[in-house]
């Protein structure tokens, strides 16, 4: 399995482009299909030995149906999505191939791999897996290997609750209708580092960012987590209640072991 080419259908989106450039630089030949190339995505899996979809989790499972047959059935399907369960499935139903699950937990905008988580869920075969898996690794890849089951639960939290708590954060200092400019002149240390957050997530891809939110079926349970949570503070504030929002606030202090600042 020396020098396989590999095709990319995506790849000149922001993260099919990025590791277009990886795996080029790392030595090996990188074909790209999308909407305005002449390459049909088919005509190219059926041309490399490793296909890798690039494209948005929307329509991964539909572009994985169109393409898997076209695979060779001595390559590698893979992905990028970072939804992990329904996308394997759609890889493994229509292909006969090897099949990986990849989820690079970072954006386009890092200048490396080196250093870089990137979760790997094995699907069908374990001689292209030990390929993905070294190859990452040699290049300074941090590899998770786990279920796409798993996978998507911790990402409920890690992707999931963050976006949530984000938009919840901003869309109620919309809703109060306080002047950004005046927040920002009365800004605590705290709150000054809130700001940057919310305008790193509305800078994202919107449509990212909902198929996160909507296509996950794990991230509806971790919502309503939130949502309890959101409750039970509220029922605090509004009760003055000062022993229990204390309270809470150790118990959190052992669960994520934090240390009041001060005390050793």
């Amino acid at each position: 399995m020396k020098g396989p080419i590999i095709g990319i259908v995506g790849g000149r989106g922001r993260l099919g482009a990025w590791f277009k450039n990886l795996f080029e630089e790392a030595g090996f030949e990188v074909m790209v299909a999308d909407y305005k190339t002449d390459l049909a995505p088919t005509d190219m899996a059926e041309r490399c030995d490793v296909v890798v979809l690039s494209v948005p989790i929307a329509v991964t499972e539909q572009v994985a149906a169109e393409i898997g047959p076209h695979v060779r059935q001595d390559g590698l399907f893979m992905d990028l999505t970072s939804r992990k369960t329904s996308p394997l499935k759609a890889m493994l139903d229509h292909s006969n191939c090897e099949v990986v699950g990849a989820h690079p937990l970072f954006g386009p905008r890092e200048d490396s791999i080196k250093g870089r988580r990137v979760v790997l869920c094995p699907g069908r075969g374990e001689r292209w897996f030990g390929w993905l898996k070294d190859l990452l690794e040699s290049l300074g890849a941090v590899i998770r290997v786990t279920t796409p089951e798993h996978h998507d639960r911790l990402m409920s939290a890690v992707q999931g609750l963050a976006h949530l708590n984000t938009l919840i954060l901003a869309a109620a200092i919309q809703d109060l209708g306080f002047d950004l400019d005046e927040l920002d002149a009365y800004a605590t240390t705290s709150f000054s580092h809130l700001r940057p957050q919310i305008a790193r997530t509305l800078r994202q891809d919107a449509n990212m960012i909902a198929s996160i939110l909507t296509l996950n079926p794990d991230v509806p349970g971790a919502a309503a987590g939130l949502e309890r949570q959101i409750v039970r503070l509220r029922r605090v504030v509004e009760q003055g209640d000062y022993s229990a929002c204390s309270r809470l606030i150790q118990e959190l202090r052992g669960y994520f072991g934090v240390a009041p600042e001060g005390l050793h």
